[in-house]
């Protein structure tokens, strides 16, 4: 008798666990403000990478540049394209952004991410000038986090993707994985780890 009255109590006592479990992750989405982002946490197959190298210009690439397209320097863009050709003009704005580019700009990001669901988001330096504003950068980090868990790609708080970006005030810390480069950060990073 005690071992029936046990396995009913533990079989209600699991019930109620999972239930409040799922209502509880189900319920649970990112919000566009710094609390809620700053509950973020990184993929773990994020967290397992190893270092990454990127190289985006230099002297070969300079070299190849010139052999292939011309002269760098009749280009807006190091990648060949040109940025005053009015084809191109939707890749590279108008040469100033403003409210119709950010609006462009975030029809266009979360379309990609409506039909590719992509593991990882990385913004460059145009995320972090004016007039972008950290209202659209948390109105598109808790967009794409959402998405992610809507996917099944992950679960709260870990949505199972990345944003990555360079600034570091241009988020709240956590909200994303900040991009430390070389030059611009490290040193930057250490003297804030030494001052406090």
């Amino acid at each position: 008798m005690w071992r029936v009255f046990c396995s009913v109590i533990f079989s209600v006592l699991l019930f109620f666990s999972c239930t409040v479990e799922n209502n509880k992750t189900s319920n649970e989405i990112f919000k566009a403000d710094a609390e809620s982002l700053i509950q973020y946490e990184v993929p773990e197959w994020y967290a397992d990478a190893k270092l990454g190298y990127w190289v985006t210009w230099g002297l070969k690439t300079s070299a190849y540049h010139r052999e292939n397209y011309g002269d760098p320097s009749q280009f807006n863009h190091a990648n060949g394209f040109d940025a005053s050709d009015p084809s191109t003009q939707t890749l590279y704005g108008r040469g100033g952004v403003d409210s119709l580019d950010i609006a462009a700009w975030r029809e266009r990001t979360t379309e990609l991410a409506e039909k590719y669901h992509p593991d990882l988001y990385y913004f460059d330096w145009g995320w972090n000038i004016s007039p972008f504003s950290e209202q659209d950068r948390l109105d598109f980090s808790a967009f794409y986090y959402n998405k992610a868990l809507e996917w099944g790609m992950g679960s709260f708080p870990s949505p199972g993707v990345a944003v990555n970006y360079k600034s570091r005030k241009r988020l709240p810390e956590g909200a994303a994985v900040l991009d430390l480069e070389f030059r611009r950060s490290i040193p930057e990073l250490i003297n804030e780890l030494i001052i406090n």
